[in-house]
């Protein structure tokens, strides 16, 4: 009986563990540029990446964003806004900095990279949107070596007026989390996991516990029911 219980209890951990593990490798991150460093963008207080969400996804919450820059030591705002003319803000943006925090979960290939934690800002896209970096002074924005840009990086100096379309890509990605499930590939683009074996890697220790707990446990109840053996007198 006991053993039986032990099973249900890795039953039910293992369900769990499956579960939160599913919800963890949901994440994605958005990317257009190549991963490899060319010039610095200087001239305008404002560049920006606009990024569209995977097909088979209709609105998402933004998790983290990275950027590669220069002047990480200027005042730094960073501007999440709607498609269209006016560049509205979205709910909880904009978000002022005082110069550039150091990024988690870089690409291999970039030789600088900042970021920052999205979750608690709790801002939601829905469809096409942008990150637009604003400095005090000219951006220093990064772009990458491709022959030829993807038609998503921008500059300007305003948000209303930001409309000048880069050659190259400006090293900018977002990680999200869908709220409406992948259903197909992305719009352009790179849309990869993020950090699945090191989020499931915790799990997998789990498993073993529990495993050597309900091995361990069966013999103990055979050992408990054994009887005591019966001597015949002549």
């Amino acid at each position: 009986m006991r053993s039986m219980r032990l099973l249900v209890v890795a039953v039910l951990a293992v369900v769990l563990a499956l579960s939160a593990a599913e919800n963890a490798f949901a994440t994605v991150e958005l990317a257009y540029d190549t991963g490899s460093f060319g010039h610095v963008v200087v001239g305008t207080p404002y560049a920006g990446v606009g990024f569209s969400l995977p097909s088979g996804v209709s609105s998402a919450r933004l998790r983290y964003v990275r950027w590669a820059d220069q002047h990480d030591s200027l005042a730094l705002t960073i501007h999440i806004t709607g498609p269209g003319p006016d560049y509205t803000e979205l709910s909880g943006s904009p978000i002022a900095l005082g110069s550039d925090p150091a990024g988690t979960g870089c690409p291999a290939g970039w030789v600088v990279c900042y970021g920052l934690d999205l979750t608690s800002f709790g801002i939601v896209v829905t469809g096409d949107f942008f990150v637009i970096l604003e400095r005090t002074a000219d951006s220093s924005v990064y772009e990458d070596d491709a022959s030829s840009g993807s038609g998503r990086s921008f500059v300007g100096y305003s948000l209303s007026t930001w409309t000048a379309l880069l050659d190259r890509n400006l090293l900018i990605r977002v990680d999200i989390d869908p709220i409406v499930p992948r259903a197909g590939g992305p719009v352009g683009g790179l849309v990869e996991p993020v950090n699945k074996l090191a989020v499931f890697v915790p799990y997998l220790a789990l498993f073993g516990v529990l495993a050597v707990i309900v091995i361990a446990a069966v013999p103990w109840k055979k050992r408990g029911n054994q009887q005591s053996p019966v001597f015949w007198k002549a």
